[in-house]
């Protein structure tokens, strides 16, 4: 007995047909796995950049809020964001020199303060040099913090894209 045409048909496409809907169901699948570890790539990045930016915010906060600098923090500031000319352009990593040149500046003159303060240096004239030089570079880190730190950092933590 043989079958109706329309069955042999089925019968002759179905394995076909069956092909193509998994062929488009794994292509589905792979494409938002592909979104998924994108989107998890820019996650990481995100969360790494974030925390150079915070890091430069909390040094230039934190020095001005104490009103003092040591080396060592600039030391310890710049041990923490050692590496982050990987994760951004040259202008990110030309403003953090930048901020260390500013907080080492400002570094070298407070303990000149400190040292006329404490009688090993004699020279007033070299004090009042260095507390007028204290306090541009504590403007110079104002300005950082305020106006400069966050467009420069913008680009590279902004959600834009996704809206």
């Amino acid at each position: 007995m043989q079958l109706p045409y329309w069955v042999q048909t089925v019968q002759a496409l179905g394995p076909s047909l069956v092909a193509v809907v998994v062929g488009f169901v794994a292509g589905y699948v792979a494409y938002r796995q592909f979104r998924a570890s994108r989107d998890k790539l820019r996650l990481d990045l995100f969360e790494k950049r974030y925390a150079v930016y915070q890091e430069v915010r909390k040094v230039l906060a934190t020095t001005l809020q104490e009103g003092t600098v040591t080396y060592d923090d600039v030391t310890s500031f710049y041990r923490k964001v050692h590496g982050s000319e990987f994760l951004f352009g040259s202008e990110v990593e030309a403003f953090i020199e930048r901020v260390r040149e500013k907080l080492n500046n400002l570094a070298y003159h407070e303990g000149q303060i400190r040292a006329f303060n404490d009688g090993t240096l004699q020279n007033e004239a070299q004090y009042q040099k260095s507390v007028d030089a204290a306090y541009n570079r504590t403007l110079e880190v104002q300005h950082l913090l305020m106006t400069e730190s966050r467009p420069i950092f913008e680009n590279y933590l902004s959600f834009s894209h996704l809206k």
